[in-house]
């Protein structure tokens, strides 16, 4: 989406103000085991993320729920 806005601004040129709000990371089940470092840098728990890749496989192959 940013991408797409700062495309429309440059084809826009100064006819339109555009102002992009991004909320950065929320509480999800995706974000769940995910941590920022004091770098500002995406820490990912493997484990967790080793179960949800797990979740993920059995259900796409079975079309089912876990």
């Amino acid at each position: 989406m940013i991408s797409f806005f700062e495309t429309l601004r440059v084809e826009l040129g100064t006819q339109f103000g555009i102002t992009i709000v991004s909320p950065g990371l929320i509480e999800s089940e995706l974000t769940k085991g995910k941590f920022l470092t004091v770098e500002g840098k995406l820490k990912v728990d493997q484990v967790i993320r080793d179960e949800y890749n797990e979740i993920i496989l059995a259900t796409s192959k079975g079309g089912g729920k876990v």
